[in-house]
Order: structure tokens, then sequence, then C-alpha cells
């Protein structure tokens, strides 16, 4: 099996059609840049999403947060 770097969502049900066709990626398998300043992927593969140095956590997926 491969892992993805990206996917969409080409027939969702109808709660989902507002992403229908839009891209989405494994924050830790692509780079990211904002105005010129690299992102950081969150340490979970499961909540996907791009960390900058501005914010501070925990974040939802680091260690120890499963249970939220």
């Amino acid at each position: 099996m491969v892992d993805p770097t990206g996917w969409s969502y080409r027939h969702p049900n109808p709660a989902f059609a507002p992403i229908e066709n839009w891209l989405c990626f494994c924050p830790s398998r692509v780079s990211c840049f904002v105005n010129g300043q690299a992102m950081h992927a969150q340490a979970s593969e499961f909540y996907g999403g791009w960390i900058t140095d501005k914010i501070s956590g925990p974040f939802k997926g680091d260690p120890r947060t499963r249970h939220w």
C-alpha cells in the first residue's frame, strides 16, 4: 500500500458537497510557506495542518492528546 501525498473528494455525500474536487494534502509530505515563512506540519498524521511559529500549542494530535 502506498501512503498518499494528497487526495480529493470527487463524489462526496451531500453534507460535504462544498469540498467536492478540492485538493487535500498530508502536511508532513508537502512543504508549505505563507508570506515566505515555512510552516511546520502537525505531529499527527490524522489531524493534518500546518502551524506557524507564532502559534503555541498543545495541538490536537500531539503526543498525549488522543482523548481530548
